[in-house]
């Protein structure tokens, strides 16, 4: 009888999350999401006095807009890619990518530019 028995391993040794709607990982919720809250918003829209284009294109705002997110900024770039190029951008004047005015001192330098200065005294 034990030999009759077949024995798998039900857990994938890969530790991939898996895809839906074209994302990876939990990203699929998030488009689904969206787009339950454009029709939730198209069927608002459907009351108001605003034309049928109008209707269409506020309706399908949040959807396009998290969809476009989603293409550019997360399917098939690495984690934290967003908030990286977020960071690497200046937002105000000027450069910020120049190095610092001062510069620190490596502790080693500054312990042999201590003890030369012990020596002189």
């Amino acid at each position: 009888m034990d030999e009759e028995v077949i024995c798998t391993d039900t857990r994938p040794r890969s530790k991939k999350t898996g895809y839906s709607f074209g994302f990876e990982g939990n990203l699929g919720m998030v488009a689904a999401a969206s787009g339950l809250v454009s029709i939730i918003l198209f069927t608002v829209l459907m009351n108001q006095p605003i034309s049928w284009p109008g209707r269409i294109v506020l309706g399908m705002l949040p959807c396009g807009v998290t969809l476009s997110y989603l293409l550019v900024f997360k399917r098939g770039k690495p984690p934290r890619y967003d908030l990286d190029l977020l960071k690497s951008l200046p937002i105000t004047r000027g450069n910020h990518f120049q190095p610092a005015r001062l510069q620190p001192i490596h502790p080693q330098l500054l312990a042999l530019y201590l003890e030369q200065r012990k020596r002189r005294y």
